[in-house]
């Protein structure tokens, strides 16, 4: 009977622990997306570079923050990527890693000074999503940032703007392709539409 009190204390003390844990869980993915938006922001309101440093400032400030090797699988899904062969793997993975920094640079050159409102962010464990709002003139952009903890720490693997995932509508489109048509096929066609 003597043990149930040592017990009992040593759950509360765990309760105790994990709390804090759970609150910096969040927190180190927050303060990442947070300061590079910060760092993003302040590039964008350079005047004294021209717009192409402004790009490629803003490409080396964010590229080490989303897993883009990791993002280029899931966009294909598990099935169609066990089709591609390596060479095919590397090759899709750095078309569909330019396409995204241009898709990313697009969105970003359409920046006049919006504010960006920051959510409660919800922990899964080894994955947090960061759930922000961008105001603009009234309106709300609702923009969730979803990072999962790898071998290089916290890292984005997707991001919902408006309630669309950019990989599940990329991965829409992609196997419709696959349906019919070839690893080979879709490479080839993303290097002509580029």
């Amino acid at each position: 009977m003597k043990s149930r009190p040592v017990i009992t204390a040593l759950c509360l003390c765990l309760t105790l622990l994990a709390t804090p844990l759970m609150a910096a869980n969040t927190d180190e993915p927050v303060g990442i997306v947070k300061s590079k938006l910060d760092e993003v922001t302040a590039i964008l309101k350079r005047e004294d570079i021209p717009l192409e440093q402004k790009r490629t400032l803003i490409v080396n400030a964010v590229s080490p923050v989303f897993d883009l090797p990791l993002m280029a699988k899931l966009v294909l899904g598990k099935d169609n990527w066990q089709r591609f062969s390596a060479a095919e793997r590397k090759e899709f993975s750095d078309i569909f890693t330019a396409r995204l920094k241009r898709l990313y640079l697009s969105k970003l050159e359409m920046y006049s000074g919006e504010k960006v409102i920051f959510q409660k962010p919800t922990d899964n464990g080894n994955k947090v999503s960061v759930p922000t709002a961008v105001i603009s003139e009234g309106s709300t952009l609702p923009v969730i940032y979803k990072l999962h903890r790898g071998s290089q720490g916290w890292q984005a693997y997707d991001v919902d703007i408006s309630g669309t995932s950019v990989i599940k509508s990329h991965r829409g489109e992609y196997d419709a392709f696959l349906k019919t048509g070839t690893p080979r096929q879709l490479i080839d066609k993303l290097k002509q539409s580029d």
